[in-house]
């Protein structure tokens, strides 16, 4: 039996979004599919991380090169839509599988140049969630069910966006399918370690974030929290692992509210989950979210979480027991939440023994990568029957 052929069309190829499709891509197994990847050669902002072509060519995956641009750029967003639909005619695919926004609808388009080839999208969180302005809002609302239109399957890769599909009526709802990301267990460095190989004293509070500096991440309010917290608890650090379009003036706040010694800005680092175990706490504060590897691979690190009560991340936390939420643009609540885990490192110890529980029985890459398999194998099915 021939292997079922897939092209996975990608455009963010730092951060989650990257880590997932590299899991596919490594994962699925090659005697049964033949991948192949369509992305820029390197994501316009990098911020660092390059690594994901170099990846995927050391894992043997081939790499078909479309200039997909991360802003709404209209001459070379119509250059990548020509180039796209060069690799699809050229490829003859039976599964194209689209990720994020940007990729998704280009990926989606060209698609309509192979009626031959089923269509898989996901989200990795819609993008009509970062807005407030109702016009916006409607607009990206409106182009996701355009492109909905062309699309079998949409993969929710957490029930919160599971349910914002069916909410916003993107898609037809027995057209959506649920696959959580997964992770695999791993054994980072002890608290004692990460420490040292951080230069973070023993005898200090340490809350920590891996987050990009973009506003989906909403670094601005992490820095009015962390100033709420260093008031209360002076020799506090802030460990900030991450990097993005927003440094700049993440850092210029940073500077102005004289927080240099309190906050370190660490950049991308490829180590960031060994070294958690270095936290008391982790913080994020996200306007939305797919469903955030960061969280999975902190609770998995034994360290507690506090997040904001959003699309993907509530997926995790059940409040109080695995995890605390607060509402989100709430730095306050943000600042009271971890110092209350602070205050309690009991009741921190209970509820990061009961995340890392959940995360080991739930949340397992194995799964997802086996329910994924089987959209590819019914969909391939299904075109080969048509």
């Amino acid at each position: 039996m021939k292997p079922i052929r897939v092209l996975q069309v990608l455009e963010a190829t730092i951060g989650g979004t990257k880590r997932h499709l590299l899991d596919l891509c490594t994962l699925l197994d090659p005697e049964r599919f033949q991948i192949t990847v369509a992305c820029p050669e390197v994501r316009s902002e990098p911020h660092g991380d390059t690594s994901f072509v170099p990846d995927l060519r050391e894992a043997g995956i081939a790499v078909e090169y479309v200039p997909l641009v991360r802003r709404i750029h209209p001459f070379e967003d119509a250059r990548a839509l020509w180039e796209m639909i060069r690799v699809i005619r050229r490829g003859r695919y039976d599964i194209i599988h689209a990720h994020s926004s940007k990729a998704g609808f280009i990926g989606r388009q060209a698609a309509l140049f192979d009626r031959r080839a089923r269509v898989v999208y996901s989200p990795h969180g819609f993008y009509f969630l970062n807005f407030e302005n109702q016009l916006k809002l409607a607009t990206f609302r409106w182009i996701e069910r355009l492109a909905g239109r062309s699309t079998d399957v949409l993969v929710a890769l957490s029930r919160g966006e599971q349910a914002a599909a069916l909410r916003e009526r993107v898609i037809p709802p027995d057209r959506v399918r649920l696959v959580e990301n997964g992770i695999a267990h791993l054994d980072g460095f002890p608290r004692d370690e990460a420490r040292a190989r951080l230069d973070v004293p023993l005898d200090i509070p340490v809350v920590g974030t891996v987050s990009r500096f973009t506003p989906q991440k909403a670094p601005f309010d992490i820095i009015e929290a962390v100033d709420d917290l260093v008031k209360r608890r002076p020799t506090l650090q802030f460990l900030w692992f991450g990097d993005g379009e927003l440094r700049s003036p993440v850092e210029e706040e940073i500077r102005q509210r004289g927080l240099t010694k309190s906050i370190r800005v660490l950049g991308y680092r490829a180590d960031a989950r060994s070294l958690l175990p270095a936290l008391d706490v982790f913080m994020l504060a996200s306007r939305w979210e797919g469903l955030p590897y960061t969280i999975m691979e902190t609770m998995d690190a034994g360290v507690p979480v506090v997040g904001t009560d959003v699309v993907g991340t509530q997926d995790f936390i059940d409040p109080g027991r695995n995890g605390l939420l607060v509402p989100s643009g709430m730095p306050g609540r943000l600042a009271a939440a971890v110092d209350d885990l602070l205050t309690r490192p009991d009741y921190a110890a209970m509820i990061a023994q009961a995340a890392a529980h959940d995360v080991g029985s739930r949340f397992n890459r194995a799964e997802m990568v086996r329910k994924t398999a089987a959209i590819y194998t019914e969909l391939a099915g299904d075109s080969a029957r048509g």
